[in-house]
């Protein structure tokens, strides 16, 4: 009988997974789902390689043009390009617009030097169902081996998960102990 209510559980844990956008293939530590690019307005496509060795991670933004908070984030990474690139972080934004020149003319304003991507299908395009997006921005940092290093809607946790694990290292170490722990395990 208890292995019956473990299954049960297991199966509600996955339904709310589900119905809170986090599709099982995209949460952090699983291998991140095929991306495919549409290349401007002509019909051809191209899947994206995250093992490509030019670049230690990826950053990846689903977004909607017209959308305050999403302008807001991709301003502030737009801002940030040479900083990224510098550091070897590919950058790919994938736009749920359905409506060519919004889609242009968002671009143009963003001079974003990643790679931008919109099939024209909305939230319903390949890229946003495979992802599991249900909300915009949806930010993944992926590493070199195409695993998900992070799955956000903010961006302070991703620019965390893009730092060089070294200086975070560095920084835990540093930490001093806090006032009152007895870290030596004697009185």
């Amino acid at each position: 009988m208890p292995y019956r209510k473990r299954i049960v559980e297991l199966i509600l844990f996955l339904v709310v997974i589900n119905i809170h956008g986090q599709s099982i293939k995209t949460v952090p530590s699983n291998k991140a789902p095929e991306l495919v690019m549409s290349l401007g307005k002509v019909t051809s496509f191209k899947k994206v390689d995250f093992t490509d060795q030019n670049y230690l991670k990826t950053l990846l933004v689903f977004y909607q043009s017209e959308c305050e908070d999403d302008e807001a984030v991709m301003k502030y990474l737009s801002s940030r390009q040479d900083e990224f690139q510098t550091s070897k972080i590919r950058l790919i934004a994938v736009s749920g617009d359905v409506d060519q020149k919004t889609f242009e003319d968002t671009s143009q304003k963003l001079q974003w030097n990643g790679i931008l991507s919109c099939d024209m299908q909305g939230v319903q395009g390949i890229n946003f169902l495979n992802y599991g997006i249900q909300e915009t921005p949806t930010l993944f940092v992926i590493d070199q081996k195409g695993n998900i290093l992070a799955r956000e809607n903010a961006v302070e946790p991703v620019l965390n998960a893009l730092a060089d694990p070294s200086k975070e290292l560095w920084r835990k170490i540093r930490r001093p102990p806090r006032p009152g722990i007895n870290i030596n395990g004697k009185d």
